[in-house]
């Protein structure tokens, strides 16, 4: 028996180009029966396992906010959850990339501050002389 939400992404492969809540509603009816399937799946529902499939880079959104499974995607789409070194990989080099500019943010935060505080020495400095 497929996964949840491997049925999910062959929905999407089918339809691609929905709305987040279309994404929502889809995995939420998959496992309610015909009669109790709801227009419209609760809020909050089940956006854990969706953002994950986009921070996996399965599922992307395009300019329009409209979501669409990718050609990463199409390979991953019987095991979504699944990660191999090319995976790994990846996720390695966003987070370098990532520490590599929060760093770059500190040490320009620092340097601001640094000049801040000689400019509050000379200052005070200022004010003891008069």
């Amino acid at each position: 028996m497929k996964s949840k939400m491997t049925r999910m992404l062959e929905h999407l492969k089918k339809y691609p180009k929905q709305k987040y809540g279309q994404l929502q509603t889809t995995l939420y009816n998959l496992d309610t029966k015909k009669s109790k399937q709801l227009k419209k799946a609760p809020q909050g529902w089940n956006c854990d396992a969706i953002g994950t499939m986009i921070n996996k880079r399965i599922i992307a959104k395009d300019k329009h906010k409209l979501y669409s499974l990718t050609k990463h995607g199409e390979k991953k789409i019987n095991h979504p959850y699944s990660v191999d070194i090319e995976d790994r990989y990846k996720i390695l080099q966003r987070q370098y990339e990532t520490l590599g500019n929060r760093y770059d943010w500190l040490v320009a935060e620092n340097h601001k501050l640094r000049e801040f505080k000689s400019k509050i020495k000379f200052l005070i400095q200022h004010e003891e002389t008069e």
